[in-house]
């Protein structure tokens, strides 16, 4: 069984949280190659700590135009549709084998079922002729250890692969996260 393939079935522990309003995140140097092939690169390439969760930056590389589709095309699905090659599967799986997808919120509405924590919701999306940006904010924030960040495009023969980074680098950014205007 493939990252994908559960993504909605699982049982959940953890509720999640949305971004924060009025906080100023620890941004992270971060570049993590994903995947490369002779005709698409997928990379993380940035990533912002809060308090809550973390918001990361995912970039994608094209070598040429792909005709006939445009950026929203490779991140949108019809529920009850199976997915296209063509929609890039990205996600995040925690240490204790907690996970989130852009898969999910498809998964969400065909179950009904409320989703509880790990989340991960597309913030702002953008695009070029060769390139596409996506930044999603993941909630809560990971427990220490390995967190893998995890893609598949069968379009551009990308099978599943997956980088990781060791979550204490975000746990102690997160500490760093300025509340603007702190509640009394």
């Amino acid at each position: 069984m493939g990252f994908f393939d559960d993504i909605g079935g699982q049982p959940r522990t953890r509720r999640s949280w949305p971004r924060p309003d009025g906080q100023l995140p620890v941004p992270m140097a971060t570049r993590l190659l994903l995947a490369r092939t002779d005709q698409a690169a997928i990379a993380v390439v940035g990533l912002w700590a809060f308090t809550a969760g973390f918001e990361f930056q995912v970039s994608v590389q094209l070598r040429a135009a792909v005709p006939g589709t445009s950026a929203a095309s490779f991140l949108s699905a019809l529920d009850g549709e199976p997915l296209e090659d063509e929609f890039l599967r990205l996600g995040i799986q925690f240490s204790t084998g907690d996970k989130a997808a852009n898969t999910e919120l498809r998964a969400t509405r065909e179950t009904g079922r409320e989703p509880l924590g790990p989340t991960m919701t597309t913030r702002v999306a953008g695009a070029g002729a060769l390139s596409r940006d996506w930044r999603y904010w993941v909630s809560p924030l990971p427990p220490p250890g390995p967190l893998a960040f995890v893609c598949a495009w069968p379009a551009f023969g990308i099978a599943e692969s997956r980088a990781e980074l060791e979550a204490e680098q975000i746990l102690a950014a997160a500490r760093g996260s300025i509340d603007l205007w702190p509640r009394s």
